[in-house]
């Protein structure tokens, strides 16, 4: 298939673009009523819209009994104000479509419905899962329940462009000193002028905070631990300080950090604004190719996120995180909600593939053989790219299977998850970076906080 044909086709090809990322938030439509499924989703560009409402809806309705009312939400931070309006007014939606650890608090006030026979249902038609889970602990709080199906797993890698680091004669990273390097060379080069060596977030958003913890997982800790059984914060002062000295040396080589956030790194990198970055599977490739980008598109390679120098089983990093459906127990129709999903993922594999069509490249598919499958190899977008189903194969095959090797301490309850869903490291990422604290008084503030939060976790989760 020609370039420009993948041009005329990019509306049907639908990974997000960058100018659909920015309009997300103003994305909101009316919220449900007593007569049908409310549904929230920042499953929301204008290809998933027009699968929605022209495609899935009108099809789970002509076989059910039910109606479906979408709501569409942007990005991570972007609808959060909508839902605690929406709770607070005791109209919750039926559904809703986020990353679970985003949402820990609302499930720590018991406002989940559980969700494990719709996730079995999901499992014995797609594989077994393979992101990380949340189930509460047998016995606890809701006798070993799930609360979230999966859609997709996000998984954080080392962004990179390739023909740069090809000019340059710049090699993959493994370290930091590595990535330092290559951020300079990238940024000094006159070859491209318009490209900054290293996007640096540290704005009071979700990816700043997830930034900090990538490189402190990247340099042997992480963010909470066992002893005697509990759960604690952990994030020992030493390795925090130097994870936070080298970003803010990473920030001499980037746009301005205040204003990145997931959605404005994406435009940086569609414009060659920046030459490496973090951020999640190969999402920039797929944002580049909606944009008609075809050189990035094509140069946009991955690689896992580089260590401090430690070696790769002292390293913390985790599974890919599930993003995926979560239902309301107050909702109107919590019931229609879990037939809607498994009807979207327990009918066939060839429907849960077709499902990944809008953003291929968001999202790695959070079931072992939907990934495998001929229908997801065959999906229309691959067909125009395939390279970068192959981008999403080595993901898979190659950097997940790299994380996790040192996770056995690494604690996923309640209470932790809870914590995580704070800002509190968004806020001293821009209190260091953006601001001029001290690194020793920013972080024992947020540590302070984190630790309260965790308290407070403990106290709505019954202490798991």
């Amino acid at each position: 298939m020609s370039r420009e044909h993948r041009h005329s086709r990019r509306r049907i090809l639908g990974a997000t673009g960058a100018s659909a990322a920015a309009a997300l938030a103003g994305c909101l439509g009316g919220s449900g009523n007593d007569d049908g499924i409310h549904f929230y989703t920042d499953y929301s560009t204008e290809s998933w819209q027009d699968r929605w409402e022209d495609d899935l809806i009108p099809a789970f309705e002509d076989e059910t009994d039910h109606t479906v009312n979408p709501e569409y939400a942007g990005f991570q931070g972007d609808s959060e104000e909508r839902l605690m309006n929406l709770i607070q007014a005791n109209d919750p939606p039926d559904i809703h479509v986020e990353t679970f650890y985003t949402a820990a608090d609302i499930w720590a006030q018991g406002m989940l419905q559980p969700m494990t026979d719709t996730l079995e249902a999901v499992e014995d038609v797609n594989g077994d899962i393979n992101v990380e889970t949340f189930e509460d602990e047998e016995g606890v709080v809701s006798q070993g329940d799930t609360f979230h199906v999966s859609h997709g797993g996000y998984t954080n890698v080392l962004v990179y462009r390739e023909d740069i680091y090809d000019a340059l004669g710049l090699e993959v990273p493994e370290t930091w000193d590595e990535l330092v390097d290559n951020a300079e060379a990238i940024d000094d080069s006159d070859e491209f002028d318009t490209a900054r060596g290293f996007a640096t977030q540290a704005g009071v958003v979700g990816q700043s905070r997830e930034l900090f913890w990538m490189f402190l997982y990247q340099n042997g800790v992480d963010t909470h631990r066992m002893a005697d059984g509990d759960v604690e914060v952990w994030v020992p002062e030493d390795e925090a300080i130097e994870a936070l000295e080298y970003l803010t040396e990473l920030a001499q080589y980037s746009p301005d950090p205040s204003g990145l956030n997931w959605g404005t790194s994406l435009e940086q990198w569609v414009q060659g604004r920046v030459g490496q970055m973090y951020h999640v599977n190969g999402w920039a490739a797929g944002v580049a190719a909606a944009e008609g980008v075809d050189h990035i598109a094509e140069n946009t390679a991955v690689a896992p996120l580089p260590r401090n120098d430690i070696p790769l089983e002292e390293s913390y990093m985790t599974l890919p995180t599930g993003n995926g459906y979560m239902v309301f127990e107050g909702g109107t129709n919590p019931a229609g909600a879990n037939e809607f999903i498994e009807w979207l993922y327990a009918d066939s594999i060839e429907r849960t593939a077709s499902l990944f069509e809008q953003e291929p490249m968001r999202l790695l598919p959070a079931y072992d053989d939907v990934v495998t499958s001929d229908a997801y190899a065959n999906l229309e977008y691959f067909q125009a790219w395939p390279e970068h189903l192959e981008l999403n194969r080595q993901i898979q095959e190659e950097i997940v299977p790299m994380y996790g090797q040192n996770t056995e301490e690494s604690p996923t309850t309640g209470a932790e998850q809870y914590g995580l869903s704070g800002y509190h490291y968004a806020d001293m990422m821009n209190q260091i970076i953006v601001g001029d604290a001290a690194i020793e008084d920013a972080l024992a503030e947020a540590k302070g906080q984190a630790e309260e939060r965790l308290a407070e976790g403990k106290e709505l989760t019954g202490g798991w």
